[in-house]
């Protein structure tokens, strides 16, 4: 058995979709670039480093993801981007963080409502109610032998955080 942590994490806020503007390629906007650097900083203080990174291919998901390395001192070009994750369900979600190497400990996974909060709450359903606001995040940890066995055992809350307004 090994302890594992599991960072979920919703992408930063974003400009308003121009017309004419696909969704997928929407930016963070000044305010949400601020807000990813409060939460890494927050999970970095915390000691919650995760040895991996992986971001939907979105705009947002991945601007987030490289201020958020930045501020772990995690090399950019090591975040795994999924475009499986653009606008993914729970399920989708699950089954990337179940496929991890069982030598893997830690990982950042930033995606997109609804499912990253559905994810989070389909995780532990006592602690998260109805969305992650951008920037939200969430660690769970666990023991288990490989990540497959993620909804198999029980996992506890160590950090619930977003930006107070």
């Amino acid at each position: 058995m090994m302890k594992r942590q599991l960072v979920v994490m919703r992408h930063a806020k974003t400009e308003e979709q121009k017309p004419g503007q696909k969704d997928y390629d929407r930016n963070l906007i000044e305010r949400g670039r601020n807000e990813a650097m409060l939460m890494a900083t927050v999970l970095k203080e915390k000691g919650f480093l995760p040895k991996i990174i992986i971001a939907s291919g979105a705009n947002r998901t991945v601007q987030t993801a490289e201020i958020v390395a930045k501020t772990l001192n995690y090399e950019t070009d090591k975040i795994q981007i999924s475009q499986s994750l653009y606008l993914s369900d729970s399920r989708r979600l699950a089954q990337t963080v179940e496929a991890l190497d069982a030598d893997i400990e830690s990982c950042l996974i930033i995606a997109h409502n609804p499912g990253i909060s559905e994810f989070a709450f389909d995780l532990n359903r006592a602690s998260i109610s109805s969305s992650l606001p951008t920037s939200g995040l969430v660690v769970y940890s666990f023991l288990a032998h490989t990540w497959e066995d993620l909804f198999m055992v029980k996992n506890k809350i160590e950090l619930f955080e977003y930006p107070k307004k």
